[in-house]
């Protein structure tokens, strides 16, 4: 963790050290600093929660978390989005669910299917858990 966090002090600081000249270029470096950033601590706040499985007294709590995940991943793998959202928000489960790269795979499939060079879907459903 101190290396993420070494990092992120280092991607800040390239971000500061960028001549104004270039603003479009300065402008992706800041975003990509801040996309980063969120990115370290997320891991930061997922490695916290794993090391709260290690303590006893902390171990119910660390399993409910997981359960709850699990539920999050499920209903977003199901489409439910605003429901996981919903979910997550109550359980407190925010850094520990990727709902916005559900949201977003979801957006790139229903502009796939709204293509008209896609293909048409099999005549038989597939499989779901859902």
């Amino acid at each position: 963790m101190k290396r993420l966090r070494g990092l992120k002090r280092k991607v800040a600081g390239c971000s500061r050290v960028i001549n104004s000249t270039e603003p479009l270029f300065c402008q992706q470096v800041n975003e990509y600093a801040e996309e980063q950033s969120s990115g370290i601590d997320i891991c930061d706040a997922r490695a916290q929660h794993l090391m709260e499985a290690e303590q006893p007294s902390q171990l119910e709590d660390w399993k409910r978390a997981r359960l709850d995940r699990i539920v999050a991943d499920h209903l977003l793998r199901c489409g439910y989005h605003e429901t996981a959202r919903a979910f997550v928000d109550q359980r407190g489960l925010g850094e520990l669910v990727e709902t916005q790269l559900f949201e977003e795979a979801q957006r790139i499939a229903a502009a796939i299917k709204a293509s008209p060079s896609s293909p048409s879907p099999p005549s038989h459903p597939s499989p779901s858990l859902c």
